[in-house]
């Protein structure tokens, strides 16, 4: 998938609509893309798995506050603003962690 510029704005947002409910749930592009290798290069985060089925897994939790309801069977979603993390931490070695 590609894109010229920096963020992935020129593709859409995808809306999730769940069985039996009149709302859907935005699934944009920074949350289903990522930017790999040469830049304006886009993969997306979800896989086809061999049930026919995709699995979206964490990307499509992005920017979201997800409750599972598992007693009641229900699923609650809302956006968040969420903080995001883009820098990894170097490790440190075993014996230079503070006690």
């Amino acid at each position: 998938l590609r894109d010229l510029t920096t963020d992935p704005v020129l593709f859409p947002t995808l809306r999730i609509k769940f069985r039996g409910d009149t709302d859907s749930v935005a699934w944009p592009p920074t949350s289903y893309l990522h930017q790999r290798g040469e830049q304006g290069v886009w993969c997306q985060t979800f896989m086809k798995n061999n049930l026919n089925q995709t699995v979206f897994g964490i990307s499509w939790m992005l920017h979201k506050d997800v409750i599972f309801d598992l007693q009641e069977r229900r699923l609650g979603v809302v956006s968040a603003n969420c903080p995001e993390h883009r820098t990894e931490a170097e490790l440190q070695e075993k014996d230079e962690l503070p006690l």
